[in-house]
């Protein structure tokens, strides 16, 4: 039987990362969170799902883009590369060099 959502069955059950995920911080859920998760399945607009829309553009593409820098999610991008096997390309964010004309205040530089 199906539940609320559309497309997902009382079945379903939340994928297992893979063993070379970057995170062991990442808790999937049992069945009833998961099909919170995937109420995607719904159509958008013009007979397709969202997660339809989603696939055929991440597989007609030449490159991602994804709004992060290297220090923070570079495993995690290095990873999805990998697995799409295709450039992950990172947009920010994009800090300024410090201004050391003027000095911090001792409790700042010394923090």
């Amino acid at each position: 039987e199906r539940s609320g959502d559309k497309g997902v069955s009382e079945s379903d059950h939340p994928p297992q990362l893979p063993p070379e995920y970057p995170s062991t911080d990442v808790v999937l859920r049992g069945p009833a969170e998961w099909r919170k998760c995937v109420m995607t399945e719904a159509e958008f607009g013009s007979g397709i799902t969202f997660n339809e829309r989603v696939r055929i553009t991440r597989n007609t593409c030449d490159a991602m883009g994804i709004r992060t820098c290297g220090e923070i999610e570079g495993a995690f991008c290095d990873y999805m590369s990998r697995h799409l096997d295709k450039p992950i390309l990172l947009s920010g964010p994009v800090l300024p060099d410090p201004n050391t004309a003027v000095p911090l205040d001792p409790k700042w530089a010394e923090w």
